[in-house]
């Protein structure tokens, strides 16, 4: 393939037996880097790794054999993480149920919701669970997927504060005058706006929901319009490729799950900001929260894959969490926007029957059976492929974050795990 993502379309389902007490860690410091580039462009490789490095796998409390879709964890740490510097809330008003906790954990155990990998849950300023399975531990990057999403809404937010975009009812269109011509040109499309973006609500015809992104076989399906970008966009060219799709319905009226239409909003901060929308994420808000280790799939023509193209610690994954729990602010320092946050975690838009969305979030109804153990609705969540979930509860001032390779799992899976377990373990003080 000619772009950074060949690199996870020939996967390899590896099985790995793990050894019950060894856990290996790269020893050189040296692969340690802050530079947002150097982890771009090193994604490459990571992902190579993950699909070829049998010898370097730690534990799981089984002592099985374990399968990895996408190859077993390897161990890239960071010298400190800033999530143990957080400090606890002064008056708790609830906690949760320690027996109910060790009776979820016995089940994550046993399978029951399918191959996670780590479950963690901070609540009132501190870590009640950091808990790892099938040869997961800290200091071992995961996929984020479509979470990446939520943190391409927050450096928009951040590039208006910064002075690099006047608002979000700007025309996307607007931003991309680098081209001299746009396929499927239409008043619709000249009237997409940057929050219908945000919204999943383009207009733009697209079909990324009702076909596999996996094949039986392990492959990405290049019949999944998705994938039919990565792999037809021409010189990896992503942005002119989903300018180029036709409009079937009024920008802003409805929502269309497309991942694609992230690499618009890369686009607009490369093309504003002057360097890659992957080096602003990381000077804004990774940097700042001092997550050092991570890559970050871009294209040939250098457009971050703001969709879904990130690898990360899934304690960061927590960090973000909670940096969207504490309205943007951690340990004194406004990192993003306070009113952005309340935008983004806002219904802007109806997905379902029991779904709404935000910018980039994903939110419940209040018919949705989530409202019935929280009490209010208040929750929202970023989701990921597989089974990636950043979970926030402002009223329950709680976190919770759940890695998965549940690519081919059927049944109870993180949602059942949340809902069934976690929300009722809930106990007020």
């Amino acid at each position: 393939m000619r772009f950074f993502l060949a690199a996870i379309v020939t996967l390899i389902v590896l099985l790995v037996s793990c050894d019950n007490n060894t856990s290996t860690m790269e020893d050189s410091k040296s692969n340690n880097t802050t530079n947002s580039e150097n982890n771009q462009s090193n994604s490459n490789n990571a992902l190579n790794n993950n699909n070829d490095t049998n010898a370097n796998t730690s534990n799981n409390n089984n002592n099985s054999e374990e399968i990895y879709v996408f190859g077993p964890p390897i161990d890239k740490p960071q010298t400190t993480y800033l999530i143990d510097s957080i400090t606890p809330a002064s008056n708790p008003t609830y906690t949760l149920d320690a027996v109910a906790l060790e009776t979820l954990k016995t089940k994550i155990t046993n399978k029951d919701f399918g191959n996670i990998d780590s479950l963690i849950i901070i609540q009132n300023g501190e870590i009640v669970i950091e808990d790892y399975f099938r040869g997961w531990n800290r200091h071992k990057l995961h996929y984020f997927y479509s979470v990446t999403k939520t943190l391409s809404a927050a450096i928009i937010g951040k590039a208006i504060e910064d002075g690099y975009i006047s608002s979000i009812n700007n025309t996307v269109i607007d931003y991309f005058d680098n081209y001299d011509t746009i396929e499927s040109s239409s008043d619709y499309k000249d009237s997409i706006t940057i929050e219908d973006v945000l919204t999943m609500s383009t207009g733009i015809e697209w079909n990324e929901q009702d076909v596999p992104y996996l094949l039986d076989t392990g492959i990405w399906n290049v019949e999944n319009q998705l994938f039919k970008m990565y792999y037809q966009a021409e010189g990896g060219d992503w942005v002119k490729y989903i300018l180029d799709q036709p409009i079937t319905y009024e920008p802003g009226t409805k929502f269309v799950y497309n991942t694609a239409s992230m690499m618009l909003i890369s686009g607009i901060l490369q093309n504003e900001i002057g360097k890659s929308a992957g080096a602003y994420m990381d000077e804004v808000v990774l940097a700042p929260l001092g997550i050092t280790e991570y890559t970050l799939v871009s294209s040939d023509n250098g457009t971050t894959d703001l969709g879904g193209g990130l690898q990360m610690h899934p304690i960061n994954m927590a960090m973000i969490g909670y940096l969207f729990l504490r309205s943007g602010n951690i340990n004194g320092t406004q990192i993003i926007p306070a009113q952005w946050i309340s935008d983004m975690s806002a219904t802007h838009i109806s997905v379902d029957d029991y779904r709404d969305y935000g910018y980039l979030f994903w939110k419940y109804k209040d018919n949705h059976v989530a409202q019935y153990y929280s009490g209010t609705n208040d929750i929202f969540y970023a989701a990921g492929f597989g089974g990636q979930k950043i979970i926030i509860i402002p009223h329950l001032d709680m976190v919770i974050v759940s890695t998965a390779d549940n690519y081919f799992h059927e049944g109870p899976d993180v949602d059942n795990m949340f809902l069934e377990y976690i929300l009722p373990a809930v106990v007020a003080l």
